[in-house]
């Protein structure tokens, strides 16, 4: 259960920043349109702050080297894309759009297309090991199946065998004491 709410939050993650980059890319390509900005802005910074927590959560819930890993990274691109887009905003801001243009277009959206592919190895690799968790359940399912199998066969048989020692034991004093009573 813990990894399918690892992969739904990352999965969540994931969507945020999606919609955060595309207010950025919005504003961005309008050359700063300061009616967008102001609308967008409160919007990016509010998400910004659930994502955030989501970060916060998914790291207190991960334990492993190679989670702690993946979770670096995408820290790490998440620092160098919010350095980017705050770079552009201030170059829009002062009204610079000329020059946010090819700042957007050769270093914001690879940057943000590596920060959601980090993200998404976090969670493929959560789906991963969810799946591994199911097969492993899987099987020691079947081996309990089995083993449940083969000690009710063994039990039938030692049933039968006992039930039919114990008629035995009786029957034959009985058919000794009958054979001679003739």
């Amino acid at each position: 259960a813990e990894r399918a709410a690892l992969n739904a939050l990352a999965t969540e993650w994931r969507g945020e920043i999606g919609v955060n980059l595309a207010r950025t890319l919005a504003i961005a390509k309008s050359g700063g349109l300061q009616s967008l900005s102001d609308y967008l802005q409160p919007l990016m910074r509010q998400t910004s702050e659930h994502i955030s927590g989501l970060q916060k959560d998914i790291e207190a819930r991960t334990h492993t080297e190679e989670g702690k890993r993946l979770l670096a990274e995408v820290a790490d691109r998440r620092k160098s894309y919010i350095a980017t887009r705050n770079q552009i905003f201030e170059m829009l801001k002062n009204g610079d759009a000329m020059g946010a243009e090819p700042l957007v277009e050769n270093k914001l959206v690879p940057m943000s297309a590596a920060y959601l592919e980090a993200i998404s190895a976090y969670a493929t690799r959560q789906h991963d090991r969810n799946q591994e968790m199911q097969e492993e359940v899987a099987a020691s399912i079947s081996r309990a199946q089995a083993w449940l199998a083969a000690l009710t066969a063994a039990s039938l048989a030692l049933g039968a065998l006992l039930a039919w020692s114990i008629t035995r034991s009786v029957t034959r004093p009985l058919n000794q004491a009958v054979a001679m009573a003739d």
